[in-house]
């Protein structure tokens, strides 16, 4: 339905004969607003899904039961129940959640929130807060539209309601991450392409700085320098995500049937003795630990200074 309706995806379940979902979708003018619930899973947009993309889309989330992990534009992020997150349908996603899980979300063409937000591709993936400020005022406006619409709200009324909603969804990001919707759009632009092309080329050895710069016709020196704007290196962000990637494939019950090693070389690691150093150095244990420690209380001073997302990866498995 999701295929068809809006783009493709795939959904892991959990458990298969339990499985359990409805999607519903309701059409607001140039917007749609959706309302999900699904049983345990992961669902995920990957490069084969993107291939051929024929209209950018971007849709705003927000968990109104459990919470759900969002790996998303290079970043990690939980949203407890409330929480926003924006994603881009042009760029690979994975939402994962280990509970049954209701969420809202508002989907509408990318160019229709540059109206509003000139800058969106500095905060795909950046959580917002729903418990206070901008953030509760989305929650609010999303669940009584939906309230609405479910008793027949009069269609002439979507495209104002809209227009309402991008306005403070578009002030609710430029308040809280001034910084990145301050940049310049042409920068900020040309980094969402670069993170683009190493999230579709993650899992490829060769994938490097050069690489990418070839692979978008740049020169090697403008993307090291376009990139480094965001505080982090091209050739660490690689490695970051592949970490982080690794780490998800190792906690999750679905994958337990991989080895160790089936992980980090799908990856892009070719090398397990460097894997295993890289991984001990990013989450304080190493790969095989990681694996087998399924609680984050059981070792709680091993894993203090270990990356955050592993104890959104704790509470999913």
């Amino acid at each position: 339905m999701h295929r068809r309706v809006l783009y493709p995806l795939e959904i892991r379940p959990r458990d298969r004969d339990s499985f359990n979902a409805t999607f519903s979708i309701e059409q607001l003018g140039i917007a749609a607003l959706i309302r999900t619930f699904s049983s345990a899973a992961v669902i995920e947009r990957s490069p084969r899904h993107i291939d051929g993309l024929s209209e950018r889309h971007v849709a705003l989330l927000m968990s109104v039961k459990s919470a759900v992990r969002v790996v998303h534009g290079g970043h990690d992020v939980e949203l407890e129940e409330g929480d926003l997150v924006l994603t881009d349908s042009a760029m690979p996603s994975r939402m994962a959640f280990g509970h049954e899980i209701t969420s809202l979300g508002l989907v509408l063409p990318y160019e229709t929130l540059r109206r509003y937000l000139p800058n969106p591709d500095a905060v795909f993936g950046r959580r917002v807060t729903g418990r206070h400020g901008f953030g509760q005022l989305v929650g609010t406006m999303l669940r009584a539209v939906w309230t609405h619409v479910e008793q027949g709200l009069p269609s002439e009324y979507g495209p104002n309601l809209v227009k309402s909603l991008l306005e403070v969804i578009a002030t609710t990001y430029a308040m809280e991450h001034r910084s990145d919707t301050c940049r310049s759009s042409v920068a900020a632009a040309r980094r969402a392409e670069i993170k683009r092309f190493i999230e579709a080329h993650l899992q490829d050895a060769s994938l490097s700085a050069n690489a990418v710069a070839s692979g978008l016709g740049l020169s090697a020196r403008y993307t090291r320098m376009v990139f480094t704007g965001e505080g982090e290196g091209i050739a660490d962000y690689i490695m970051r995500r592949r970490l982080e990637e690794c780490a998800s494939q190792l906690r999750s019950a679905l994958w337990q049937s991989s080895s160790i090693t089936d992980t980090a070389f799908a990856w892009g690691f070719s090398s397990m003795a460097h894997f295993t150093r890289a991984f001990k150095e990013r989450f304080a244990v190493t790969p095989t630990e990681y694996r087998r420690n399924r609680s984050a209380q059981a070792h709680p001073h091993a894993h203090h200074h270990a990356h955050q997302h592993d104890k959104t990866l704790e509470r999913l498995s």
